[in-house]
C-alpha cells in the first residue's frame, strides 16, 4: 500500500508503507466446553489493499488512461500543482461513474459447520476508502463519492470534495474509514458486497458540468481476522454429528397468475427500494437485487417480483461481463457508454442468457424482463433480421418455460412489430411510450388473451396525466369506450420518479382541482354528444402528436 502521508492533517491518509502491507497477529486461546473438552483457536489478522478493476461511466466522459494508473506507488503520486497527464484519469461534465472492486473468494464472512472437526470464521473488521484527487472547490462543482449498500439497496455517501478544492487545484487525499464488530447486526459483507461475485461498488457523481476532477490513486483497504478452531467432537454423541439440510428449491411458477389491470412499480434503478412498495408487481434489476431482498418482497409483503436484464446488449459493468467473448460484441449503443449490441444468432449469446435465467431462478424471481430485444431495427453490427429476432425470443421463452420447468414467467419488452408472432410465447408485455409513438393498439392482443400490459409514459405534463389514465385504465369509474385496461405509470427517463394513476385520483378527490377535472371532462363523453361521432378523432390528444394508434 502506498504511503501517502505520515501525519494526521485535514483528512489526509497517514498510513506509512511503501507497498501492500500485510500484518499478521497470531493468538492462541483455549475455551472450555460444557463437557470439559477443549477447543484451540488461532486468529490471524490481515490488511489487504484492493484497487478498482473496472470503471463504468454511465454519464459524462472520462479520459482514456488505463485504470491501472490508479494503482500508484508513493513515488508516483502527484502533489501540489503537478500535472502528469499519463498518471491520472480525468472525469468531466455532469458525471456518474462506478468503480468496481473485487475482494475475492477468500475474504468472506463464513462460519463452517461447528459440528465438524474444524471451524473457520473470516470477519472484515474495518475498511478504508482512499483517493488522491485534484479538482475545483465544492462551491463550483460537487464531486461526491458513495458506496453501494446492498443490504439497504441504496448509495451511502463517503465524502465530498473540499470546499477550497485543495488550494487552487492542488492534489490532496481523502479517506473514509469504518470499523465493524462481530457483535454487530450487519457485517461489511452483508452491507457492501454483491453476494454473487464479492464485488464492491464505489460511485463518483458530480452536480454540474462546469469543471473536471482528476484522480491518480484509489484504493479500498480491508482489515480481516481469520479464526480457525479445532473442535473436539464426541463421535458417540449423535447431537454432535454433522448434519445436512436440504433446501426445497422447487420454484414452479406455472400456476402464478398475473391479471389484466395488475398494479406495478418500475424500479430497475432501485430508487424506491427503501420504502414499502404499494403495488402487486415489482420490476427490479436482476444483478443489483439480492436474493434476500427478493425473498422478503415475496414472503414478507406478498409481491410478485419480475427481474430485469438486458438480453440484447453487453453491459461492461454487469457481474458476468467477462463471460462475453469479443466475437459476439457488436456496435456501441448511441448515448449508452459501455454498452454494445450482441449477435443474437450466436449460440454463445444463448448460453450466457441461459445462465442469466438460471440466476433469476436461483434468486427466486417470479418473472423476467429481457430488454433490448429489437436489435434488428437498429444498427447492431451484425447481419440479422426480423426472423432472427423472433427465433431468438422464442428460444428465450422456451428456456424459461420448458428447460426450467415453468419456473419463470416471461414478458415481452416493447417489440411492437413482433407481437402477432410472439404473443403466445409470452405471459405479459412491458411497453414504453406506446402513446408517444402511436402504437398502443398493437399490444392489445395481450389484453384480448387475458395477459396484462404494464405501460409507462415518460416526461408527461402532470396536467395531462388524468386524461391518459382514463384512456389506459379508467381510474374514475367512467364509462369510457376508449379505456383499454393497460396498467399505466408515469416516470422520468431515469425512472427515479414515478406517478401512479391511483395517486392522481386520490389527489383529485382531496384537492378538487378544477383544472384536472376539466381535463377528465375532455376525455369523458358529453351527454349531448352524438354517440355515432364518439370515435378516436374526438379523443383529447394529451402528448402533442401522440395517440393510441390506428391499427
Amino acid at each position: 500500500m502506498p504511503s501517502l502521508l505520515c501525519s494526521n492533517m485535514n483528512h489526509r491518509i497517514f498510513l506509512c508503507a511503501a507497498a501492500i502491507v500485510v500484518l499478521t497477529i497470531v493468538s492462541i486461546a483455549t475455551t472450555a466446553t460444557a463437557t470439559a473438552t477443549a477447543s484451540t483457536a488461532t486468529t490471524t489478522t490481515t490488511t489487504t489493499t484492493l484497487y478498482p478493476i473496472k470503471i463504468k461511466t454511465k454519464k459524462g466522459k472520462r479520459s482514456s488512461q488505463n485504470i491501472k494508473v490508479l494503482q500508484q506507488t508513493n513515488n508516483e503520486l502527484q502533489t501540489g500543482d503537478q500535472d502528469i497527464w499519463s498518471n491520472y484519469i480525468e472525469f468531466k461534465k455532469k458525471h456518474d461513474s462506478r468503480f468496481q472492486f473485487n475482494i475475492g473468494d477468500d475474504i468472506t464472512d463464513i462460519s463452517d459447520d461447528e459440528s465438524s472437526t474444524t471451524t473457520t470464521k473470516v470477519f472484515i473488521n474495518s475498511f478504508s476508502f482512499q483517493v488522491n484527487i485534484k479538482g475545483p472547490s465544492r462551491s463550483k462543482q460537487k464531486w461526491i463519492f458513495r458506496i453501494r449498500n446492498y443490504k439497504r439497496n441504496k448509495w451511502e455517501t463517503l465524502f465530498v470534495n473540499k470546499k477550497n478544492g485543495g488550494n487552487n487545484w492542488e492534489w490532496y487525499t481523502m479517506e473514509h474509514s469504518k470499523t465493524f464488530d462481530e457483535d454487530d447486526n450487519v457485517s461489511f459483507m452483508e452491507k457492501y458486497t454483491n453476494k454473487k461475485n464479492n464485488n464492491v461498488l464505489i460511485r463518483l457523481k458530480s452536480n454540474n458540468r462546469k469543471e473536471v476532477l482528476d484522480i491518480d490513486y484509489m484504493s479500498l483497504i480491508l482489515t480481516t481476522s481469520t479464526t480457525t478452531i479445532e473442535n473436539d467432537i464426541d463421535t458417540n454423541n449423535p447431537s454432535q454429528s454433522p448434519s445436512t439440510v436440504t433446501e426445497n428449491e422447487n420454484n414452479d411458477n406455472s400456476s402464478l397468475l398475473l391479471s389484466v389491470g395488475d398494479t406495478w412499480t418500475y424500479d430497475i434503478g432501485g430508487s424506491f427500494s427503501n420504502q414499502p412498495y404499494k403495488t402487486k408487481v415489482i420490476m427490479i434489476d436482476l444483478f443489483d437485487t439480492t436474493k434476500e431482498k427478493i425473498t422478503s418482497l415475496k414472503e414478507d409483503y406478498g409481491h410478485i417480483v419480475c427481474c430485469y436484464f438486458s438480453a440484447g446488449t453487453y453491459e461492461e459493468w454487469r457481474d458476468d461481463f467477462n463471460t462475453f467473448p469479443s466475437s459476439i460484441l457488436g456496435k456501441p449503443l448511441d448515448e449508452w457508454v459501455g454498452e454494445r449490441w450482441l449477435d443474437i444468432t450466436n449460440e454463445k449469446t444463448i448460453n450466457i442468457m441461459t445462465d442469466r435465467i438460471q440466476v433469476a431462478i436461483d434468486k427466486g424471481c417470479d418473472a423476467i424482463e429481457p430488454d433490448n430485444v429489437d436489435g434488428y431495427t437498429n444498427n447492431p453490427g451484425f447481419d440479422f433480421n426480423k426472423q432472427d429476432q423472433i427465433n431468438y425470443l422464442i428460444k428465450l421463452s422456451n428456456i424459461a418455460k420448458q428447460q426450467f420447468n415453468n419456473k419463470l414467467l416471461i414478458g415481452l419488452k416493447n417489440a411492437a412489430n413482433l407481437i402477432n408472432t410472439l404473443e403466445s410465447y409470452f405471459d405479459f408485455a412491458i411497453v414504453e411510450e406506446c402513446y408517444k409513438y402511436n402504437e398502443c393498439c398493437m399490444y392489445e392482443q395481450f389484453i384480448q388473451n387475458n395477459k396484462p400490459i404494464f405501460a409507462i409514459e415518460y416526461n408527461v405534463n402532470q396536467n395531462d396525466m388524468i386524461g391518459l389514465c382514463n384512456e389506459f385504465q379508467s381510474i374514475d369509474n367512467v364509462n369510457n369506450d376508449n379505456n383499454h385496461n393497460f396498467s399505466l405509470l408515469f416516470g422520468n427517463y431515469a425512472v427515479s420518479e414515478l406517478t401512479f394513476c391511483s395517486d392522481l385520483l386520490t389527489r383529485r378527490r382531496t384537492r378538487k382541482t378544477r383544472h384536472l377535472a376539466n381535463i377528465t371532462a375532455a376525455v369523458v363523453d358529453d351527454d349531448d354528444d352524438d354517440d355515432d361521432n364518439n370515435d378516436n378523432t374526438n379523443r383529447l390528444l394529451l402528448l402533442g402528436d401522440g395517440s393510441w394508434g390506428n391499427c
